[in-house]
């Protein structure tokens, strides 16, 4: 069944689409038309669902419109700054969507001035009419930016994607934690973790939490150890533990698409009011302002790239949690919210909070202190 945000989603699309042709044939109507399309457009402008088959659709429309209109040469002048459009967004992704309108838009706003300067007949309607050629060149600037995002997408898949097996989730790990250099940071442990349990572990050191947090997300093997999941070691291959950090990677797209990461399927609309209300995500929602996310979670700042992710893990299958508290939210407010929805996001999960916040730490069912190495019990206030 559609979702909620789809259906949104199709019915802009087909409005946009409709729009050229009502302008062709019931110019009248034109006016209502447009109030039809932004009723929906504010809600659906940044999400990709449904991506690219709306644009792709929309693009069609516009071109064939062009050609009722004007024929085929003029459908072909102005499918030229369309497909200039696209090899920009194509040859410089990481740059479209910043500060809209960004030199892209000013680039394919310059060309259909100046066609509309050196023809002013294309304005009527048996020249091709003003709204299909917009129409067509925004269409396919979004066309070709989904096909650019997708494309990048595909080489983070083996990060960002669904758990690959279902788990109770009980993790052991015994052996050495090993540095970025393989030699061992820590003395020999030995940690069993029980299905559903959130263990605190204490620390003020940024490295052994990064080395720690590699270990437990199976990231890194143990020296002269092992690690298990439900006493079974994991295979090469699997995806078990999702890790919510700074350094963890985003996808190139819209706050939806990278909430959806972890998941298997498409989101529905329950999925994402959860995740909404669980991590602030209307804070998320105006700092981006409809702009992208990239690779790095840039324009995001680290409060809200880790709430994101904290999002994303909401909305998933995965049993295992690790989270990476850089403790970056000096703001008591937003410190809540962060400490919050880490509880939020760890329940009914196995989860490891590596953190120098002993506030969040209180909040765990376990407490352990690391400290140059060596992993002990850490008394509760």
């Amino acid at each position: 069944m559609m979702n909620r945000s789809a259906g949104f989603g199709w019915y802009h699309a087909l409005g946009v689409a409709a729009l050229p042709w009502v302008w062709l044939f019931q110019p009248d109507w034109t006016a209502v038309v447009v109030v039809l399309i932004l009723l929906a457009h504010r809600a659906t402008i940044t999400s990709n669902e449904a991506e690219p088959w709306r644009s792709a659709a929309v693009t069609f429309s516009a071109f064939l419109a062009l050609v009722v209109g004007g024929g085929w040469a003029v459908a072909g002048g102005w499918l030229v700054p369309a497909l200039g459009v696209g090899v920009a967004i194509w040859s410089f992704p990481k740059i479209a969507g910043w500060g809209r309108p960004d030199a892209i838009d000013v680039a394919a706003g310059a060309a259909v001035a100046a066609a509309f300067v050196l023809q002013p007949e294309l304005l009527v309607s048996t020249g091709g009419g003003w709204v299909a050629p917009i129409i067509l060149v925004l269409a396919g600037r979004r066309l070709a930016n989904g096909v650019s995002r997708f494309a990048e997408r595909r080489s983070l898949t083996g990060d960002l994607s669904a758990p690959t097996r279902d788990v109770r989730g009980t993790l052991s790990f015994s052996g050495a934690v090993a540095g970025s250099d393989g030699l061992p940071r820590t003395v020999p442990l030995d940690l069993e973790i029980r299905a559903g349990t959130s263990l605190a572990i204490l620390c003020d050191d940024g490295v052994e939490s990064r080395d720690f947090a590699e270990a437990l997300s199976c990231r890194t093997q143990p020296v002269d150890g092992q690690y298990c999941i439900d006493g079974v070691p994991p295979g090469e291959d699997e995806r078990l533990v999702a890790v919510v950090g700074l350094a963890e990677p985003f996808i190139v797209g819209g706050l939806e698409e990278n909430v959806a990461a972890l998941c298997d399927a498409p989101l529905n609309s329950d999925k994402m009011l959860a995740a909404r209300e669980a991590c602030a995500l209307s804070e998320v929602e105006e700092a981006l302002a409809g702009a992208p996310i990239r690779e790095d979670g840039q324009p995001l700042d680290p409060h809200h790239r880790l709430m994101v992710q904290l999002a994303r893990v909401v909305v998933s299958h995965y049993q295992l949690l690790v989270v990476v508290d850089p403790m970056v939210s000096v703001n008591p407010v937003r410190g809540e919210l962060w400490r919050a929805g880490v509880v939020r996001t760890s329940v009914g999960r196995t989860a490891v909070w590596i953190t120098p916040d002993r506030e969040l730490a209180e909040r765990a069912e376990q407490v352990m202190v690391l400290r140059h190495g060596t992993l002990r019990s850490y008394e509760r206030r």
